[in-house]
């Protein structure tokens, strides 16, 4: 069908508007990160997210230091 009646291009808009106006919002982050803040009320409701990376110094030295063999005696 190369033309359409204008009834026909006003049902479509009809339909394709709703869509085009209900827009989800983008939230930006720093790059690096594990993305934004309003991504936890996302996973909230499932237990919360959990980060797999150390959150203190503490933690972090005691993940760097475990890069012994296994059988090997510690120092």
């Amino acid at each position: 069908m190369l033309f359409v009646r204008e009834d026909t291009v006003e049902a479509a808009w009809n339909v394709v508007d709703p869509i085009l106006g209900n827009v989800t919002p983008l939230f930006p982050y720093d790059p690096n990160t594990w993305g934004p803040t309003e991504a936890e009320r996302i996973i909230a409701r499932d237990g919360g997210w959990h980060n797999p990376l150390p959150t203190t110094h503490e933690e972090s030295s005691h993940y760097h230091n475990r890069s012994t063999c296994i059988g090997e005696k510690k120092r």
